[in-house]
């Protein structure tokens, strides 16, 4: 990564360890707190625009990333090969 774009998460750097006594925020079923505040605004601004709760906004990403994933796990086996000349 060259510094300009940041993960999503963050990385195991940049989180400080949770405390055993400590319970991660959530928004619905969720565990929100690796996300910084960044994100959240980025959630926040989505979630108005469309009218959404944040909740909301997160099932729907979390379900495009799956459906995003299945779809290119799938894809492998839809290639036909041909036999090499």
């Amino acid at each position: 990564m060259d510094g300009s774009a940041r993960p999503f998460l963050g990385t195991a750097e940049t989180r400080s360890p949770m405390r055993k006594n400590v319970i991660p925020f959530r928004i619905g079923s969720c565990a929100v707190n690796a996300l910084d505040q960044d994100k959240m605004q980025w959630l926040r601004r989505i979630a108005d625009k469309k009218g959404w709760p944040i909740e909301a906004v997160i099932n729907n990403l979390m379900r495009s990333f799956v459906t995003k994933c299945e779809a290119e796990a799938d894809l492998e086996a839809k290639i036909i090969r041909f036999p090499k000349r």
